[in-house]
């Protein structure tokens, strides 16, 4: 999951259904993090990374291995949070950049999380394009936890059976 650490925090533990991610308070996440779950009877693995806007291309590379080791094979789904007050054209390259660490098919496996409801600036519009138009809306501050997560694992999952049960790697 990319975005804001209390955004991915919030999101991590709506999806497994119960609170198990923690924000920290004086301290920033450096490092990913993951957090097993069920749905449906199937393992869902989440992993929260740490804010890669603020880090080193050589960090970023090595923090993306790391993530990924911890959904091994790769993971099947990317989540990219977006709050679009905040969201820039320089978030967008950036993470563009991020997603070309698991190469070209990346934004297949891509969805957009909208945070916040907000209408979106043209720097989202362009991520949601580039993502296929796959989005979800969800407004955090108002989330009732642990409920109606139902059509969000959907969306999920069309993913992954779109791309066949694959997973992303990290290019070298």
């Amino acid at each position: 999951m990319f975005g804001k650490q209390d955004d991915k925090t919030t999101l991590g533990n709506f999806i497994v259904g119960r609170k198990v991610f923690s924000a920290p308070i004086f301290t920033s996440q450096k490092h990913c993090v993951s957090v097993k779950g069920e749905w449906r009877g199937k393992p869902v693995t989440v992993v929260k990374t740490p804010d890669m806007f603020y880090m080193f291309v050589e960090a970023v590379r090595e923090e993306m291995k790391n993530c990924v080791t911890l959904c091994s094979p790769g993971p099947n789904v990317l989540l990219l949070l977006v709050k679009p007050s905040d969201f820039t054209e320089e978030n967008r390259k950036s993470l563009k950049f991020i997603l070309s660490l698991f190469g070209q098919d990346a934004l297949k496996y891509s969805m957009v999380v909208i945070t916040h409801n907000r209408k979106e600036n043209e720097s989202v519009k362009k991520l949601i394009k580039d993502c296929e138009q796959r989005q979800h809306r969800i407004n955090l501050n108002k989330m009732f936890f642990f409920k109606n997560n139902e059509e969000l694992m959907q969306k999920i999952e069309k993913i992954v059976t779109e791309n066949n049960g694959g997973f992303l790697m990290i290019n070298e």
